[in-house]
C-alpha cells in the first residue's frame, strides 16, 4: 500500500473528528487548496483541517480512490457551504460514472443553491449519455419548467447527445414523452422528429414536424428537417414545400435542403440557380461551389463547371484531390487534352489516386498512345480486391479498344473467378465473352446479373441488344429493352439498341429517329456505325457516308465502326 494511499485512510478517520469535536468560527479567508482560493463561509472547521481535507479529497481522486474523494468533497461542501466543494464532486462522481453518488452531489448542490442549473443539467447528460433516459427524464424535465432557460439551446444540446444513442428505439420513446409533456414547445416537436427520423419512422417525423410547424410556421429548422423527409419520399413534394416556405422565410439553410431536392427531383437547371444564390451569399464556401460546380458538369456546361472547381481549389476544403480529378474531366470535356493530363498527374495520393491514373491513361489512349496508357495501367498499385477490379476493367476496356478481345476475356474470366458477385465485373465479363462467341457465358452472366439486380437497366439491355444484334429471340429482346427503357428512359446506349431492334424488325422509319436521337445525346463511334448502316440498307448513302466520316475523323481505330464500313461499302 502506498504512503499517500495510507494518508488518505488515516486523513479520513481523522474527518470525522473534526465534524465531531469543532464549533463553527466566525467567517475567515479560507486558504487555497487545489480548487483555488475559496470565498468566505460560516464554517464548522479551521482553515489547516480546511487545506488538510481539501488535500485528502485530491490525492483520494489522484490514487483512484474516487468514492472516497466524492465523499470528503461533499462533507467539506456540508461543512462550509461553498457550492465549488459539490461541483468539484459531481464532476469527480461523473468522470467516475458513479450515478447514485453523482445524484447525492446534484441534490446536495441543489440543496446549497436552489437556482443552480448546471448540476441538473450534468446528471441529465450522464443519464443520456448512458442511455438512461428513465432516469433522465426528470432532470431535463428540471432544467424545461424554468423560466430563464433557452428552449433553443436546450432542444439542440439535447438531439446532439441523442443522437449517439445505438438504442433508437429508446431514444425515440424519450423524445416522444418529453413531446407529449410540453405539447405547446414547438422544439421538443422537431427533437421528436429529428429522432424518429434517425429511427427511420418518417411517418411519426413527419406527424412531429408538421406540429411544430403548426405552432410556428416560420420555423427553419422545421422547414429544414420536413425538406428532408419528403425529399426521402417524394422530391417533387419536397420541391413544392420548401418553394412555399421560401416565400416568406429566406433562411440559407432552408434554401440549401431546396437545392438538394431539385436535384433529386431531377431539375438541374433551377437547383443550379439556388446553389449560385447561396454561393454569392457564401462566396467562401467551398462544398457550394463544389456542388455549383458538380450540377454544371451535369448539365454539360463545363466552363461553368470549371470556373467553380477553380474557386472550390482555393478554398479551404478536405478533397483537394478530387476537384483536381474534376478539373481535368472538366477539361479532358473542354477539348483540353494536355491541360487534362496535367490535372491527371498532378493526384499524388489519396483515395483518388487510382481513378486520376485511369482517366490519365484514357487520355492518352484518346491520343493513339495505346501502349502508354497500358503502361500508366500495370504500373498502379493493386493492393486490394477493389482496386484490382478498377484498374482490370480499365485494362480491358482498353485491350478492347486495341482489338485484343481475347485477352481481355481472360484478364476478366480470372477476376470473375475472384469476384463472381460484383456486378461490374458480372456485366464486364459477359460482355467479353459475348464478344469472342461465348454466347452461353453471356446469357448466363446477364441472367445472373438481373437476379443480383433487378432494376440494372444496363443488364436488360446487354441481353436484349444482344439478341436484336444476332437477329434472335427478337420478341424477348423487345421486353428487355422496354424493361431497360422503363429503368433507364435517358440513356442513350439504351436507344441505340431500341433502334437496332427495329431495323432489325423491318422498321427502317422508327429506327432511324430512334439512332438519330442515340447519337445526338451521345455521338459514340458505335452508334454512328448503326445509324450509318440502316441510313445505307434505307438507300441513303450519301447521308451513311457523313456519319460514317464524321466518326472516322473523331475516331479512327475504332474496330466496329471500320468493320461496318468494310462489309457494307465492299
Amino acid at each position: 500500500m502506498s504512503f499517500r494511499f495510507l494518508l488518505v485512510l488515516l486523513l479520513i478517520v481523522f474527518l470525522g473528528a473534526c465534524a465531531m469535536h469543532h464549533p463553527i468560527p466566525s467567517a475567515q479567508n479560507n486558504p487555497v487548496g487545489f480548487l483555488g482560493a475559496r470565498q468566505s463561509h460560516p464554517t464548522a472547521i479551521k482553515p489547516d483541517e480546511l487545506l488538510y481535507e481539501d488535500l485528502v479529497g485530491e490525492i483520494a481522486n489522484q490514487e483512484g480512490q474516487e468514492t472516497i474523494s466524492v465523499r470528503v468533497f461533499m462533507h467539506l461542501a456540508k461543512v462550509t457551504h461553498d457550492v465549488r466543494f459539490v461541483q468539484h464532486a459531481l464532476e469527480i462522481a461523473l468522470h467516475d460514472h458513479q450515478i447514485t453518488l453523482a445524484e447525492q452531489a446534484a441534490k446536495l448542490w441543489i440543496r446549497l443553491d436552489p437556482k443552480a442549473t448546471e448540476p441538473v443539467q450534468m446528471l441529465a447528460v450522464m443519464l443520456i449519455e448512458k442511455g438512461d433516459f428513465n432516469r433522465a427524464l426528470p432532470y431535463v424535465e428540471s432544467v424545461l419548467n424554468r423560466k430563464d432557460i433557452n428552449d433553443n439551446v436546450v432542444f439542440s444540446n439535447l438531439d446532439s447527445l441523442v443522437a449517439q444513442i445505438p438504442d433508437v428505439e429508446r431514444a425515440l420513446a424519450f423524445a416522444l414523452s418529453l413531446a407529449k409533456h410540453y405539447p405547446d414547445k414547438y422544439q421538443a416537436h422537431i427533437f421528436a422528429g429529428e429522432t424518429a427520423f434517425r429511427a427511420k419512422k418518417a411517418a411519426v417525423a413527419l406527424q412531429q414536424v408538421n406540429v411544430a410547424l403548426t405552432l410556428n410556421p416560420h420555423s427553419p429548422e422545421a422547414a429544414v428537417l420536413k425538406g428532408v423527409i419528403l425529399d426521402r419520399q417524394s422530391p417533387e413534394a419536397a420541391v413544392n414545400f420548401l418553394k412555399v416556405f421560401l416565400n416568406h422565410d429566406n433562411d440559407p439553410n432552408v434554401r440549401l435542403v431546396y437545392a438538394r431536392a431539385l436535384v433529386s427531383a431531377s431539375h438541374f437547371h433551377a437547383a443550379r440557380a439556388q446553389f449560385e444564390l447561396l454561393a454569392k451569399s457564401n462566396p467562401d464556401n467551398a462544398a457550394i461551389n463544389l456542388a455549383v460546380g458538380l450540377l454544371s458538369a451535369q448539365m454539360g456546361d463545363w466552363k461553368v463547371a470549371h470556373a467553380y472547381f477553380l474557386r472550390a481549389l482555393t478554398l479551404p476544403v478536405a478533397n483537394k484531390e478530387q476537384i483536381k480529378l474534376y478539373l481535368g474531366q472538366t477539361e479532358q470535356a473542354l477539348g483540353h487534352p494536355h491541360k487534362a493530363l496535367d490535372w491527371y498527374a498532378s493526384v499524388i495520393e489519396g483515395p483518388y489516386y487510382v481513378m486520376a491514373r485511369i482517366r490519365l491513361a484514357g487520355v492518352l489512349s484518346d491520343e493513339g498512345k495505346n501502349h502508354d496508357a497500358m503502361a500508366v495501367l500495370s504500373s498502379l498499385p493493386v493492393s486490394n480486391l477493389q482496386d484490382r477490379i478498377v484498374v482490370t476493367l480499365a485494362k480491358t476496356e482498353l485491350l478492347n479498344k486495341m482489338g485484343k478481345r481475347r485477352r481481355a476475356y481472360v484478364l476478366l474470366d480470372k477476376l470473375y473467378k475472384e469476384a463472381p458477385a460484383n456486378p461490374d465485373v458480372l456485366y464486364a465479363h459477359g460482355l467479353a465473352a459475348e464478344r469472342i462467341g461465348l454466347e452461353g457465358v453471356f446469357e448466363s452472366d446477364m441472367h445472373q446479373l438481373i437476379a443480383l439486380k433487378p432494376d440494372d437497366g444496363q443488364a436488360y439491355n446487354a441481353l436484349g441488344y444482344t439478341y436484336a444484334d444476332h437477329d434472335v429471340h427478337l420478341k424477348e429482346a423487345g421486353i428487355l429493352l422496354d424493361k431497360a427503357y422503363a429503368l433507364l428512359p435517358d440513356d442513350p446506349l439504351i436507344m441505340d439498341s431500341l433502334g437496332w431492334l427495329q431495323y432489325r424488325l423491318g422498321h427502317f422509319q422508327q429506327a432511324l429517329a430512334d439512332l438519330k436521337k442515340a447519337y445526338t445525346a451521345y455521338p459514340d463511334p458505335e452508334i454512328g456505325a448503326h445509324w450509318g448502316e440502316v441510313l445505307w440498307q434505307a438507300g441513303h448513302h450519301y447521308e451513311a457516308r457523313k456519319i460514317w466520316d464524321k466518326c472516322l475523323r473523331l475516331h479512327p481505330d475504332n474496330v466496329v465502326l471500320k468493320a461496318t464500313i468494310k462489309r457494307l461499302e465492299h
